[in-house]
């Protein structure tokens, strides 16, 4: 890596060894606690190769527990854990004078975001924004306590550094990094011993291209159900991370692969990915529709089949309303519409493409959901990079369907969040625009969110390609015939395009509104109304949950 683009990626730490918090916690283990307090001392002593190695031992620690249960059980010390060691690995691969490669350093930052909490600021997104841009300058700006302009890598690293195997034969490092003689210090001796255990492995900065096996634990129906598999919101409560639990890692052909498989039929929720409904084949637009007018869209785009929309059941449209009209005729009475003029001036709506995103935002690693249907056993989950998921599931679709849904992608890639705005209507809400959660859904044609409800309300913005909603009021509740299952009882048994008449004989007298969503339209859907959307192309959407 070159010298000035690790000098950037230092100065977004802190300054010395006593600025570093290198505390995860008083209920994480004193040896776990040590290698972390360790790990910091390697990196402001110069010996980042050990660094790294303790970076990817923190890493195991932090995967263990995360797989033992739900990520939002596990505490938020163990899941600092896990950062740090990302934060210290992504480190050791940045140094390497092997040249790290900055994909792997920056997949490792992606994994800290999604699986651990932010740090110091959130400094594993600082780290990834200067992998990914910090070479177009080679001015480190001066850090606050230095006079005199950029701050050398020697300047701060401290100048000869003592190897760690020298300072560990003469004895533990106080707070300060100095040298004193004394009892080893708790954790040490237990730490040492693993690192051995792990340079036998081969786990160290040596193989940093190659991921670590961390092994599954093993599915059981008594295995606890995970936070992203809410009853409350599709799958993820608001504010709150998605649980990889149960990850795990697998070749596949030249990279490795994580797989998030499911453990139990009915553990997840309202959305899923798909076919329109289940056996039947995706079918291509042969009626002679016109394409969707939006030329962001790639040549070769792949239908689905489109409805056709009873003019008697077609959602409203307004072109920006006033705040007070739309409280009063829509928000307050509990009515969908939808709203045009409010997203055109988005950067969005001009900038997205996938030739756009792949450059963004190519090498970042995100979720995936995969299967048809999230209640079939067949439903899976896993992480891969945007480049990946395009590769596979948007430019080649054939076979398994893949789909970005209901991930705060935003919150993880600045550069995309700056494109989007918040709508102004989201501020007639009761919470502060914090507490608002911002989900992106990005998948082929065919995609499918099974007719669910929310529990707050709901903008859904259409960025690129259509989809089709119906949308039903909560009176209709009983008729669309919701699972039994506590898990499951915000989701509608019927397949809403297909349904089994037989066994939901009321469905069909239940009342809905539909509409073909387009790009740079934006729909209201009321608190608890229930809402069937599928993709008719190539499709990137946002939504706005707000109480």
């Amino acid at each position: 890596m070159p010298g000035f683009l690790w000098a950037q990626v230092r100065a977004a730490l802190p300054l010395s060894l006593e600025q570093f918090p290198a505390d995860p916690g008083p209920e994480v283990d004193d040896s776990v606690a040590w290698c972390v307090r360790e790990a910091a001392v390697c990196l402001y002593g110069g010996d980042l190769e050990r660094c790294g190695r303790l970076g990817q031992l923190l890493m195991d620690y932090g995967w263990e527990k995360l797989n033992a249960r739900s990520w939002q059980e596990v505490s938020r010390g163990w899941r600092a854990v896990y950062t740090y060691g990302c934060l210290f690995k992504a480190l050791g691969l940045c140094w390497s004078p092997a040249g790290g490669s900055r994909e792997e350093a920056v997949r490792v930052c992606d994994m800290g975001l999604l699986l651990g909490v932010h740090i110091m600021d959130n400094v594993l997104g600082r780290v990834i924004h200067i992998l990914q841009h910090g070479d177009r300058s080679p001015d480190v700006p001066a850090r606050e306590g230095h006079e005199g302009g950029s701050v050398s890598v020697m300047d701060r690293l401290g100048p000869d550094p003592v190897s760690v195997m020298d300072r560990l034969e003469q004895g533990p490092v106080s707070a300060k990094g100095r040298l004193e003689h004394g009892p080893v210090l708790p954790g040490e001796k237990h730490c040492n011993s693993l690192l051995a255990d792990a340079e036998r492995l081969q786990c160290g900065p040596e193989s940093s291209t190659e991921q670590s096996e961390h092994e599954p634990v093993e599915s059981s129906e008594n295995v606890p159900v995970s936070a992203w598999e809410s009853p409350e919101h599709g799958r993820v409560f608001p504010n709150h991370k998605p649980d990889y639990n149960m990850l795990r890692e697998k070749p596949d052909d030249e990279h490795q692969k994580q797989e998030l498989p499911i453990r139990e039929k009915e553990s997840v929720e309202s959305r899923t990915s798909g076919l329109g409904f289940k056996g039947q084949k995706r079918q291509r637009n042969t009626k002679g529709e016109s394409e969707p007018e939006n030329d962001l869209i790639p040549e070769k785009m792949h239908h689905s089949l489109i409805p056709a929309v009873n003019l008697d059941r077609a959602i409203p449209k307004l072109h920006c309303p006033s705040l007070e009209y739309f409280k009063e005729n829509f928000l307050t009475s509990q009515k969908p519409v939808i709203l045009e003029g409010i997203v055109d001036h988005w950067p969005c709506m001009k900038k997205w493409s996938v030739e756009y995103l792949q450059k963004v935002a190519g090498c970042r690693t995100v979720p995936v959901e995969l299967g048809s249907r999230y209640t079939d056993t067949e439903w899976s989950q896993e992480l891969m990079t945007i480049n990946d998921f395009i590769n596979r599931y948007i430019r080649n679709q054939q076979g398994r369907t893949g789909y970005l849904a209901q991930h705060q992608l935003f919150e993880q890639i600045s550069e995309l969040r700056e494109d989007i705005g918040i709508p102004d209507y989201c501020c007639l809400g009761e919470g502060d625009e914090d507490d608002i959660t911002i989900n992106a859904w990005f998948g082929p044609s065919g995609t499918v969110s099974p007719l669910h409800q929310d529990p707050q309300q709901n903008f859904l913005a259409q960025i690129v390609g259509r989809k089709y909603v119906r949308v039903y009021a909560v009176d209709e509740t009983e008729k669309v015939y919701p699972f039994d299952s506590s898990l499951l009882h915000n989701t509608s048994q019927v397949d809403v395009e297909n349904p089994d008449t037989d066994r939901f004989p009321r469905f069909s007298d239940a009342a809905y509104q539909e509409c073909i969503l387009s790009p740079g339209q934006l729909l209201f859907i009321p608190v608890k109304w229930w809402h069937y959307i599928r993709a008719l192309d190539i499709s990137f959407s946002v939504s706005y949950w707000w109480s």
